[in-house]
């Protein structure tokens, strides 16, 4: 009898130890699959942020397509408006010479009606008779040259331009050379100021080219607004008168 009791004792405990493992491994199999479903959800969230940053990778490229479009037709347009500002202006030129318009306003007029209008960006159609040039990065005979196409306009051999540059007072050696004129530079006579109806509107002053040590009979009659307006996009542009007057003399060496 105690043998038979002690065999089906033995035989409990083996069962239990035997439901405990597969309660073990049951245990590690949730665990596993929770392992897996896990994994399997990451995966799914990889997918899909890789989706989506492709997506918005063609959006990008599709936005900067757009934009490169935008550009050109941008750049089409402007392009456009220039040639049409060029046909009123050679219009504008042919009926005014008809006319006998000499242009040739004072120095208040420059400053207060066509530099102002400029520098604020206005409409004003009387300044496209005026030519944009980077004046002292070129020599003035090249200036001259361009100012052909309206010289019937200025009074005597006058040519009017804005220029947003000019050249550093303490070191004036600005001008260009070319194949057919000489290299020279630039001096600085004294600011002086502009009145227009009694008010200070700006200040002009007069620069002389030389080369070669001599003058060479080139000027320049630079007008800027002063006081300048606050509101400018762009800086302030600079209005100059261009003429030669044909007097040669020696540069003091003082200068």
């Amino acid at each position: 009898m105690v043998k038979r009791k002690t065999s089906r004792v033995r035989v409990r405990v083996e069962s239990d130890k035997d439901e405990e493992i597969l309660g073990t491994n049951k245990l590690e199999l949730r665990k596993l699959k929770r392992i897996r479903e896990e994994e399997e959800s990451l995966k799914m969230s990889y997918r899909r942020q890789e989706e989506f940053e492709r997506q918005e990778l063609e959006r990008l490229a599709c936005v900067s397509s757009s934009f490169a479009a935008c550009r050109l037709e941008i750049q089409a347009a402007e392009i456009f408006r220039k040639q049409v500002e060029a046909l009123k202006k050679r219009e504008l030129e042919k009926r005014l010479i008809s006319l006998g318009y000499t242009f040739n306003p004072d120095d208040g007029i420059l400053l207060h009606h066509h530099l102002r209008e400029k520098c604020l960006e206005n409409a004003l159609g009387f300044y496209a008779i005026l030519e944009e040039a980077d004046v002292y990065a070129k020599h003035p005979q090249n200036l001259i040259d361009v100012t052909e196409n309206y010289r019937a306009l200025a009074a005597g051999n006058v040519g009017y331009f804005f220029t947003r540059s000019r050249p550093n007072q303490t070191q004036p050696d600005t001008s260009t050379s070319t194949d057919h004129v000489q290299a020279g530079h630039w001096i600085f006579g004294k600011e002086l100021d502009v009145l227009h109806q009694g008010e200070k509107v700006g200040v002009k002053q007069l620069l002389e080219y030389c080369a070669a040590g001599a003058k060479t009979g080139y000027k320049i009659i630079e007008y800027r607004l002063d006081p300048c307006p606050d509101n400018l996009k762009d800086g302030p542009w600079f209005l100059c008168k261009l003429y030669k007057d044909g007097s040669y003399m020696e540069v003091q060496s003082s200068l």
